[in-house]
């Protein structure tokens, strides 16, 4: 659900069509269900092809459709549908928490922030004359979080939880203005367990 928030608050705009080729048919029944939960401006971009390139050229131009559908388009892939070949994962594909901070050789410092079902915090970082920031944080609930500056998003509002994998990234600051890390637990019922580190490169 987290991820499906952050589509609609974030990229909903940005997209004009999704076309889906070759659907199941149990997903032309169920899209029927989701259509009326979705807003028409949102679920109107969707299309279905069963039938191309007659179906897929309404939105696409030949040049822009694979030769796997029937179009004319030219692309370095491995198959005719512009995919690659599935490969198996492998450890080595697996990203190592705290790569980045490695990666310029800092010491990873986190603390431990608790938040109160239906609470929010805010903490409050000095860049000190620094132009980057570098943060790792992880949620055992899921949580809102964003940094911000002079009341400027850094980051979108992320509807997130982390059990697994911390969401980690380097940002450049636009002025040495102090940075806050906002969370708020949407949880009615239940805390959440922050941990964040930041250092500025």
């Amino acid at each position: 659900m987290a991820r499906v928030n952050i589509w609609l608050d974030y990229y909903a705009e940005l997209l004009k069509h999704v076309i889906v080729v070759n659907p199941p048919t149990f997903l032309a029944l169920a899209w029927k269900v989701i259509s009326f939960l979705l807003p028409a401006k949102v679920h109107n971009r969707f299309h279905f092809a069963t039938r191309y390139p007659d179906q897929i050229a309404i939105y696409l131009s030949m040049e822009a459709i694979p030769p796997a559908f029937s179009g004319t388009c030219k692309m370095q892939s491995e198959l005719d549908n512009g995919c690659f070949k599935s490969a198996k994962i492998t450890e080595d594909d697996f990203v190592e928490d705290g790569s980045l901070w490695k990666a310029n050789g800092i010491d990873l410092a986190p603390e431990i922030r608790s938040v109160k079902a239906g609470d929010e915090i805010s903490i409050e970082f000095h860049p000190e004359n620094k132009q980057k920031m570098i943060y790792q944080f992880t949620s055992n609930a899921e949580v809102q979080v964003w940094f911000q500056q002079d009341d400027i998003d850094l980051t979108p509002r992320f509807k997130i939880m982390t059990p697994k994998l911390a969401e980690e990234e380097i940002l450049v600051l636009p002025s040495d203005s102090p940075v806050l890390f906002r969370v708020c637990n949407r949880s009615k019922i239940f805390a959440a367990k922050v941990t964040i580190a930041v250092a500025f490169l």
